[in-house]
C-alpha cells in the first residue's frame, strides 16, 4: 500500500512563517515506521521545492515529492520563470505590511497569514494576475498561489507513484485545494483522507495535523 501525505497543515502545522514550518513531533518516527514495513511505501508530496522539503523532512525511505507533484529525483521537468511575475507582486505587496511572496519553481505564492485585514486584497489581485497570465489559482490557508495550467498536479503524482511502485492501494492525507486533485482521482484503489475543516472530496477526515500524525504512527500496526 501507498501512504502518502501532504506537507504543510497535515504532518506540520500551519504557521504564520513558511520558513518556520517542521515535522510535528512523532511525524518523523511515523513516517520512518511505514518506511521499514515490508507492506507499504510512503511519500510525502507538497507545493514546497524539492530541495525544500528535503531539508524539512530528511526521513531515510520516503519518496519526496516537491512542485505539487513537478519535481522529483532525477525526473524535474524545466520550471517556469517568474521573475517578472514575482517582481510585479513584490511591489504590490510592499503596500500590503505583512503579506509575503515565496517563489518556489512550481509556483508562485502571496501569503496574507500575518495580515488577514489583506485577504480580499490578495485574493482579488492574485485572480487578476492568474486571469491575465493564463495561470491556476489555488487558494489556501491563508494564501493565494499561482501555478502553470499545465504543470502536473499531486493527483498525477501520487497515481504515478502508486504505478511505479506496484502499490494495490493508495492512502492520501491532505489538508488544501491542490490536495483535491487527489481526492477527486478516477481510481478505486485511492483513498483520500481530509485533515481539517472545510469542504472536500475526500470520503474521510482527520481533525488536526495532530491526529494526522497519531493515524500515520498508528499503520504499522494495523498493516
Amino acid at each position: 500500500m501507498l501512504v502518502a501525505t501532504d506537507f504543510d497543515g497535515t504532518i506540520s502545522a500551519i504557521v504564520p512563517d513558511p520558513n518556520a514550518a517542521v515535522l510535528l513531533p512523532g511525524a518523523a518516527d511515523a513516517l520512518a515506521a511505514l518506511a521499514r514495513h515490508p507492506r507499504a511505501a510512503v511519500a510525502v508530496v507538497t507545493g514546497r521545492s524539492l530541495a525544500d522539503l528535503r531539508a524539512r523532512c530528511p526521513v531515510p525511505g520516503v519518496h519526496l515529492v516537491g512542485g505539487h507533484g513537478n519535481e522529483r529525483a532525477g525526473a524535474a521537468a524545466a520550471a517556469p520563470d517568474w521573475t517578472a511575475l514575482a517582481a510585479e507582486a513584490k511591489r504590490q505587496a510592499a503596500a500590503w505590511p505583512g503579506t509575503q511572496v515565496e517563489v518556489k519553481p512550481w509556483s508562485l505564492t502571496l501569503h496574507y497569514r500575518r495580515a488577514p485585514r489583506f485577504a480580499a486584497a490578495v485574493t482579488a489581485f492574485a485572480a487578476a494576475m492568474a486571469r491575465r497570465q493564463g495561470l491556476r489559482l489555488v487558494p489556501g490557508a491563508g494564501i493565494a498561489e499561482l501555478t502553470p495550467p499545465t504543470a502536473q498536479t499531486k493527483g498525477d503524482a501520487v497515481l504515478a507513484l502508486r504505478r511505479e511502485l506496484d502499490c494495490d492501494l493508495a492512502l492520501y492525507l491532505g489538508d488544501q485545494a491542490t490536495d483535491e486533485d487527489v481526492f477527486a482521482a478516477a481510481d478505486a484503489g485511492l483513498f483520500g483522507i481530509h485533515v481539517g475543516a472545510g469542504p472536500t472530496q475526500a470520503p474521510l477526515f482527520l481533525p488536526d495535523p495532530e491526529a494526522a500524525v497519531c493515524f500515520l504512527a498508528s499503520l504499522p500496526r494495523l498493516l
